[in-house]
């Protein structure tokens, strides 16, 4: 469970980035003129983060399937009990029962964890995709109203 805020701050981090790119480009994006050069890198990058932010939900929401049995460990199943039910059945479980529902439930975890490393990395993979045409667009739209870095 120690991975899971590892894995939540990487995300985080990742979002706050895309949001901040896709705040730049709102500004420098050219409505007018989709078929330009410009247009296209803002395409392009519009396109990469929106995949990146898709990747992105799936981390924040991962999808929680009910097992086969109800889990005396799981919150959502727990939830579902009501207290009384819960309470009779902590009560009544045997240890190998509750011995095999601890390594379902870990291993329900590890899976859930590894498919939120896996889309943080191909969130991640996107934005640093989108960042050379983010550069570009915002390049072009700074050469374009005439201003200079640094000037």
């Amino acid at each position: 469970m120690g991975f899971y805020p590892r894995v939540e701050t990487k995300a985080s981090l990742i979002l706050a980035t895309n949001i901040g790119m896709l705040g730049a480009m709102a500004v420098n994006f050219p409505v007018r003129d989709i078929l330009s050069p410009r247009g296209c890198c803002g395409t392009i990058t519009a396109l990469l983060l929106l995949f990146s932010l898709w990747h992105l939900y799936v981390v924040f929401f991962p999808h929680l399937k009910p097992g086969e049995k109800p889990s005396l460990v799981f919150f959502g199943d727990i939830a579902s009990m009501g207290w009384r039910g819960y309470h009779n059945a902590v009560t009544t479980v045997t240890e190998a029962d509750l011995l095999e529902d601890l390594t379902c439930q870990i291993w329900r975890n590890s899976e859930i964890l590894k498919i939120k490393f896996d889309r943080t990395q191909s969130a991640f993979i996107f934005t640093l995709t989108a960042l050379p045409f983010w550069l570009l667009l915002l390049s072009a739209a700074t050469l374009r109203a005439g201003k200079f870095v640094g000037h």
